[in-house]
């Protein structure tokens, strides 16, 4: 192999480290490849150690150079115009591709040539959630996107691929209530620190799942829109799941007043500092107004029109929160 080929591979090998990208960087400057430039220009910004004017010089560079050789350098990783993808510290850092794009050709040649770390993948078909789950590339990826067919027969040969580098995922609209213990059972997702479940409809389901959790690492759960009701929260504010959490969000949802009072008085919530609630109605905000948890809360949102609430309990929620409260 060349001395670029052996720098390059050292950039994928390491994508989180700069100093195999500068390296690289110092190949193509010598010989006038302007990707080194940008390389360089892209990781000054990365680090954040320049002053605001330097900075918008920087930006400025950086989208000359990326206007005039963006073509070429997207030639060179094999992907057409049309497939989007976030450029980060001079490489391809997030690509949005199809199933059979990911898992064919075009995601072979681009795994080859870029560091990507986040993938959006759209899979339409049992067929193509198995090719999507045995692409070697899949294991790189410290942050998943999927939408399209919902159901644990697209996500469990996914799910069963080592996922080990994974941190952050997006299954939302993705799941239903059969396929909901795939994810929150799923050992390949123990090192996962972020997830959202938005927009799937596991309403009376999400309780259930949480009596084989595995998300042994999770610490962000955004659960908006899922149809959630009191008997979920319940079950979650009982849960080992809720100590782990460090952000929670299920706010427009189904629950009420029981639910949000179990989720706020529970002694489980310590580790919580930013919550996203439903307003619901006066008495499950006067269940947080007098909350004797929440000890260690920095952000409490709650979702609702809160002129509809007596002005005695706006005033205690504003005591109790302060600057920490907002509405939405």
């Amino acid at each position: 192999m060349s001395r670029e080929s052996d720098a390059l591979a050292e950039v994928i090998a390491a994508p989180d480290d700069d100093v195999p990208r500068m390296a690289y960087a110092d190949l193509l400057v010598a010989r006038g490849d302007p990707r080194g430039e940008f390389i360089r220009v892209q990781c000054a910004l990365a680090n954040g150690d320049v002053e605001f004017l330097e900075k918008q010089e920087l930006r400025e560079r950086a989208g000359k150079l990326l206007l005039e050789h963006e073509k070429s350098w997207r030639e060179l990783a094999g992907i057409a115009d049309k497939i989007q993808v976030e450029w980060r510290r001079g490489f391809i850092d997030e690509a949005t591709l199809t199933g059979e794009q990911f898992a064919g050709e075009i995601g072979e040649q681009l795994f080859a040539r870029e560091p990507v770390r986040h993938a959006r993948i759209r899979v339409n078909s049992e067929r193509v959630a198995k090719k999507v789950g045995e692409a070697p590339h899949l294991t790189r990826l410290s942050a998943l996107t999927l939408d399209g067919l919902s159901g644990g027969s697209v996500l469990e040969p996914i799910l069963a691929a080592d996922l080990t580098a994974l941190r952050g995922a997006n299954f939302g609209g993705m799941v239903d209530p059969e396929s909901l213990p795939t994810v929150t059972s799923a050992t390949s997702l123990s090192n996962l620190e972020r997830l959202s479940l938005s927009g799937s409809d596991i309403g009376g389901a999400f309780g259930d799942a949480l009596r084989d959790w595995q998300l042994v690492s999770l610490q962000t759960l955004f659960a908006s829109r899922c149809g959630l009701l009191d008997e979920d929260l319940v079950a979650l504010a009982e849960s080992a799941a809720l100590t782990q959490l460090v952000t929670l969000c299920v706010a427009r949802n189904e629950y009420g007043a029981t639910g949000v009072r179990a989720l706020v008085d529970s002694p489980n919530n310590a580790t919580l500092e930013t919550i996203e609630l439903d307003m619901c109605n006066a008495d499950a905000m006067r269940s947080l107004a007098e909350c004797k948890e929440l000890s260690r809360v920095k952000r409490v949102t709650v979702a609702g029109y809160q002129w509809r609430l007596p002005s005695e309990l706006r005033d205690g929620l504003k005591k109790r929160f302060g600057r920490r409260l907002r509405w939405e």
